[in-house]
């Protein structure tokens, strides 16, 4: 069965971020579980896709500073330990899910990782479309619509898709990846914030960037925790 959870990105910091963390070498076999669409190169995504951003502003004359938009999605596909596939037919998996999600008009990154016992894709698309530069409009039932196209693709590999009866077995998995997943997200993303901050107060406004939120001090002055916003 495949999960898929989705990230909204929403500044060119955060959007530099989740790049870098997704092509990680360590996590991705020396980058040779990473690819592209509709970019000349994976390590140059970043400016493409707000080159391709600017190019639509500036030909529908709407130039903003991009707060509170949002720049990219981050999809997230996660597949069972059980499903007994390689990491290059989950790579395999990803493209195909993300060329038929976005009709093939949108640059994305996708990196398979497998340092974890679990194998997921990242998946990184461009919100402005560099074919017609129109804005992907995510809708209440586009989840479902990933959800679906995910598990055809995975169907075509021998992966059954989740049912209903197994519902249970649903929540326990999706509970059991997400405290994986995020809890080494945001380990990752707390080294790299406080190796690009200054001092506390600008690691604390920069919290957001990553779309986490930080509750500091208990009365005796300890950090209590941090969390996803």
């Amino acid at each position: 069965m495949t999960i898929t959870k989705t990230i909204q990105i929403k500044s060119e910091w955060q959007l530099a971020y989740s790049l870098d963390y997704i092509i990680n070498a360590d996590k991705t076999r020396n980058e040779t579980l990473v690819s592209g669409h509709a970019l000349n190169n994976i390590h140059n995504a970043e400016f493409e896709m707000l080159r391709t951003r600017r190019f639509a502003q500036k030909m529908k004359g709407t130039f903003s500073n991009g707060k509170g938009k949002v720049f990219a999605h981050h999809i997230i596909q996660s597949f069972d330990p059980k499903d007994n596939i390689t990491p290059e037919q989950a790579h395999e998996i990803g493209e195909k899910m993300m060329l038929q999600f976005t009709e093939g008009k949108h640059e994305f990154v996708i990196a398979t990782h497998v340092d974890q016992d679990h194998i997921h894709n990242h998946i990184i698309f461009n919100s402005t479309s560099n074919v017609d530069l129109k804005k992907f409009r995510w809708k209440k039932i586009t989840s479902s619509n990933l959800r679906k196209i995910s598990d055809e693709m995975a169907l075509e590999y021998g992966i059954q898709p989740l049912k209903k009866t197994l519902d249970s077995k649903y929540k326990a998995y999706e509970k059991y990846r997400k405290e994986m997943t995020f809890s080494n997200e945001i380990k990752q993303g707390l080294d790299f914030l406080i190796s690009q901050s200054s001092s506390f107060e600008d690691f604390k406004n920069k919290l957001p960037l990553l779309n986490l939120q930080g509750d500091f001090f208990t009365n005796s002055g300890k950090l209590k925790k941090i969390c996803h916003l």
